[in-house]
């Protein structure tokens, strides 16, 4: 039947609250997820918005709401990894290396 699905943030310092509802025959099967937590719920009304808006309420007061990670400062330099140093080869005396010599070609 029909389905219905958003997000919704009062301001920036709340966390997204998501829902979504479907109809199954006359019922409506309402959900809401905000951090780990679902809200679930369901009603025969023929409009959901209300019981999507008290579940919505009941996101953003629920304790999950500081599950969302604070907002990155994009103006503060990360520090560098902490990487092992390159390996170098050492400088090889002139003589250790053998000369070249192109095969012979007997054709």
């Amino acid at each position: 039947m029909a389905s219905i699905n958003g997000s919704y943030r009062r301001t920036d310092d709340r966390p997204i609250v998501y829902f979504e509802a479907e109809q199954t025959g006359e019922r409506w099967s309402c959900l809401a997820k905000v951090g780990g937590e679902r809200f679930e719920a369901s009603t025969w009304q023929p409009s959901p918005w209300a019981t999507i808006e008290r579940l919505i309420g009941e996101a953003l007061d629920s304790a999950a709401r500081d599950a969302e990670p604070q907002k990155f400062d994009m103006n503060k330099r990360l520090a560098k990894p902490a990487a092992p140093p390159p390996r170098r080869r050492g400088r090889l005396p002139p003589n250790s290396v053998p000369r070249w010599e192109p095969p012979d070609n007997a054709a």
